[in-house]
């Protein structure tokens, strides 16, 4: 099995930036922000090889 590329689109890439922002300075956490993020993109990471564990989205931004 030959592995699959995955990129962010300049959406998910300001979604991103969000969830750290809110939780870094509303929640007051950036510890959290910054562990909620790499969990994020861990997930994201594990798409390269396993590109059918979640579901498609139904449009392409």
């Amino acid at each position: 099995m030959s592995d699959f590329f995955v990129c962010y689109s300049d959406e998910a890439k300001d979604d991103l930036r969000n969830i750290f922002m809110y939780i870094a300075y509303n929640l007051g956490s950036r510890d959290n922000a910054e562990g909620q993020i790499n969990r994020i993109r861990d997930a994201i990471k594990k798409l390269n090889k396993f590109p059918k564990k979640n579901p498609l989205v139904p449009y392409e931004p």
